[in-house]
């Protein structure tokens, strides 16, 4: 009788296999319910108008943004004094230029550029009159000028950046540089980098913070690759309108905690399996992918528009040809990418702001005990 009392080993594995049975399907239940509920939350966020209201309006802002930045393009026309290209066509005739004079820019190649460029210029840092541009009568020799800035203007403005004082144009500039030997560009680009960490302004650096940013200016690769890269440099120009998807990213998920209570609807929501136990993580998960949704798409769109009007030429370029005192050795490309990943960790944290002020006002809104009683 005791042995027949006793379960045998075979019945033990089969309840031993039900119970994982039935635990795995109870969490596979769990998952799918809080699936439900992501999905839910997501579909209550993008369905309410003022959501709606806001992307539009951010994707509009994209198409008016970008439309403006494309025809306000403009450049010189080389062949005609006085003519000057908009639009695309001053796009196109920006990328002639450029992809004309690409190559290394080495110490030889700036100093020949520069002693071209001070046969315009006067000791007083004006052009000369014989080649003026700007009033009528032209100068003589006005049109070698024209030309001349036409073709190079871009990049006599990357060359004389390292010894400009605040905004001071390229012309004036020209005229204080010793172009009698070989120009040392880099040399003074770090004595430009270098300067900027002992200046006593709003950000004062301190020894050793000075030692690093020093070595990462002697780190850069050089002589750097000039060439065409404008998509990616007019990108880098626009990143700062990402906040307008940051400003949509707050209005979606701005009442994501307290959305139920204000329409008395929270009753039903938590009357659920799971609408008190799980509820606030699908909320905060369904936010997180509102944000990341709303953040890339503008980003990419944004993206896109540029690469298709200005080309995704350059990719690999230095930075070094927009901000030729940048520190850091990654390309266009590159400094686009983390851009836009600063944009998006910037998002993040705003999000996390955003949901912790609707959880707060969720104490608010929610009705106490005493509301009941």
């Amino acid at each position: 009788t005791s042995t027949s009392s006793r379960s045998s080993p075979g019945a033990c594995r089969f309840r031993g296999r039900k119970r994982k049975r039935d635990g795995t399907q109870s969490h596979a239940g769990k998952e799918r319910a809080v699936g439900s509920l992501i999905r839910y939350e997501l579909k209550k966020m993008l369905s309410r108008r003022v959501s709606q209201v806001s992307i539009a309006a951010v994707l509009a802002l994209v198409a008016v943004i970008a439309f403006f930045n494309i025809t306000s393009q403009y450049a010189l026309d080389p062949k005609e004094m006085g003519t000057e290209f908009e639009g695309t066509a001053a796009i196109a005739q920006i990328k002639a230029n450029t992809e004309a004079l690409a190559g290394p820019i080495t110490d030889e190649e700036a100093t020949e550029a520069l002693r071209e460029f001070k046969e315009f210029v006067g000791p007083d840092g004006e052009v000369k009159e014989e080649y003026r541009t700007d009033r009528k009568p032209y100068g003589e020799k006005a049109d070698e000028y024209w030309e001349f800035s036409a073709k190079n203007g871009a990049l006599m403005a990357l060359l004389t950046s390292p010894w400009m004082q605040g905004y001071q144009m390229p012309v004036s500039v020209a005229a204080a540089i010793d172009t009698t030997g070989t120009v040392d560009l880099y040399g003074r680009v770090r004595s430009k980098i270098a300067s900027g960490l002992d200046a006593n302004g709003a950000l004062s650096y301190n020894d050793d913070e000075r030692a690093f940013w020093s070595e990462r200016a002697q780190g850069v690769q050089t002589p750097i690759e000039y060439g065409y890269a404008g998509g990616w440099e007019d990108f880098l120009n626009l990143a700062q309108f990402l906040i307008f998807a940051m400003l949509a990213v707050v209005i979606t998920c701005a009442s994501v905690f307290n959305g139920e209570y204000r329409a008395k609807t929270d009753a039903i929501l938590l009357s659920t399996k799971f609408g008190k136990s799980r509820l606030g993580r699908a909320k905060a998960a369904a936010s997180m992918i509102a944000a990341s949704a709303i953040y890339w798409v503008f980003t990419l769109v944004f993206l896109a528009i540029t690469l298709v009007f200005y080309g995704a030429d350059g990719a690999g370029l230095p930075i070094q040809i927009y901000n030729i005192t940048c520190t850091y050795g990654i390309s266009l490309s590159a400094a686009a990418l983390i851009c836009c990943l600063v944009g998006y960790l910037a998002t993040l944290a705003l999000l996390g702001i955003v949901l912790a002020l609707s959880a707060n006002c969720l104490l608010y809104t929610s009705p106490s005990p005493r509301d009941g009683a």
